[in-house]
């Protein structure tokens, strides 16, 4: 996705210098409007000019109401409604009550965020309706200005370094009325604009089918990445053999099962297989930017360098702690919204973790390590999840849930054809 939007981004930039459509002989040149700029950001063809956006759009001439004054049908924008970058309408609301005072807008006007410029939010309406204070209706100078052109060069990057440079406040950076007033925009040829604007939105259109297509082929990556998963522990990855032994079963046999699985396996609790440990958070004082003890936060888990292992952290133990977590550990988020994340890492090294992050040592007369990794992923820690506001796995069930369990030589077979397999599917992803 990053690589398409980086060419969305690099066809505006062509698109406002003049070169993406040819320049025609029989067209006119554009008419200075305003003064002049002594400086110019950049080259753009002859028949072209540097232009003020008041000029050519009034800036911050908006005719301000209020909301009760218009009746339920009246489509209502707010900043939440559009996609940032792309300036994608997400959904359209209707005035349901009086929601204070707002800008009203027509069809056809280019609506601008002036509301942290660096989300780069704009689109042209097409409709009448009202909007927040945070968004400017700007009017395109008629038989001088496409509301279209205009909306795609406020998305170029060049005007939203110029908007983000400009910005005022720290929490809430917006774009200053007389920074917008003064911003220069390349004003090509009116038919010039157009064809611009058919091109772009034709490429645009290729583009967005591209990302579908690939949205697509990732969707079924993953579908394929959890039918591989339930094989795995379903005994219907790898041919059992003849020669291995039954599994021993490893406390009750339980009377209800989730689903069949071959003959020499069992169901057994989650407990009976390893060790579930909980973390605990370090002092401040404990702590030291470097050492021989890693200690990992919940959010070390979504560091690109600990996707599967984790390797990088920032904080280190300065003594060896009493309580201290082995290598082959498998660690899951525990409590919070990360809970529905789903994610499962591995130890690479004896460490410690903090309060919100669970984990499992799996008791190697059992398990393999990466099936046990297997079989925690196969884990929707959703449905054994408790709290709503804040929620947190249930203890319990996760020790009592019923997991399978192969003879240890299928348990590595099984590892090394899903791990040949994922390595096919990643392809797709």
């Amino acid at each position: 996705m990053q690589a398409l939007n980086a060419l969305k981004s690099r066809l505006l930039d062509l698109a406002i210098r003049g070169k993406l459509v040819p320049q025609i002989d029989g067209e006119n040149e554009v008419e200075q409007i305003g003064k002049a700029p002594k400086e110019n950001p950049f080259e753009i063809p002859k028949k072209w000019k540097w232009v003020r956006l008041d000029d050519i759009a009034p800036y911050g001439k908006c005719e301000r109401i209020e909301a009760c004054s218009f009746d339920r049908d009246t489509w209502l924008l707010n900043l939440e409604d559009i996609e940032k970058d792309t300036g994608r309408l997400l959904q359209k609301n209707k005035i349901i009550k009086n929601q204070g005072a707002k800008y009203l807008f027509n069809k056809g006007d280019v609506l601008y965020s002036r509301l942290r410029p660096y989300l780069n939010k704009v689109l042209v309406a097409d409709e009448d309706g009202v909007c927040t204070t945070e968004i400017i209706p700007l009017k395109p100078k008629e038989n001088t200005l496409s509301g279209s052109y205009l909306s795609f060069f406020l998305k170029s990057q060049y005007f939203v370094q110029y908007a983000v440079s400009q910005s005022y406040g720290v929490k809430m950076p917006r774009v200053g009325t007389a920074t917008a007033k003064n911003a220069l925009v390349a004003l090509p040829p009116l038919d010039e604009q157009k064809r611009i604007v058919e091109k772009l939105e034709s490429l645009f259109a290729k583009i967005d089918t591209i990302q579908k297509s690939i949205d697509e082929v990732s969707q079924l990556g993953a579908s394929l990445e959890k039918q591989l998963l339930q094989s795995s522990i379903s005994g219907k990855l790898v041919p059992q053999l003849d020669e291995e032994l039954e599994v021993e079963q490893i406390g009750d046999a339980p009377e209800e099962v989730p689903f069949e699985i071959p003959e020499k396996w069992k169901w057994v609790r989650l407990e009976s297989l390893g060790t579930l440990f909980s973390g605990k958070t370090p002092k401040a004082d404990e702590l030291t930017s470097s050492g021989n003890i890693p200690y990992f936060k919940i959010s070390d888990m979504n560091s690109s360098e600990n996707q599967k292992y984790m390797r990088h952290t920032e904080h280190y133990l300065k003594t060896t702690p009493k309580k201290i977590f082995k290598a082959g550990s498998i660690i899951f988020p525990k409590n919070g919204g990360a809970v529905f994340t789903n994610k499962r890492r591995f130890l690479v090294r004896d460490s410690i973790v903090d309060l919100n992050t669970g984990g499992f040592y799996p008791n190697k007369n059992y398990l393999d390590e990466s099936y046990a990794f297997l079989l925690l992923s196969s884990i929707d820690f959703r449905e054994i999840s408790k709290g709503t506001a804040l929620p947190t796995i249930d203890s319990s069930k996760l020790k009592s849930y019923l997991v399978p369990l192969p003879p240890l030589g299928e348990q590595r077979r099984i590892v090394e054809k899903f791990e040949k397999l994922m390595l096919e599917i990643q392809k797709l992803k």
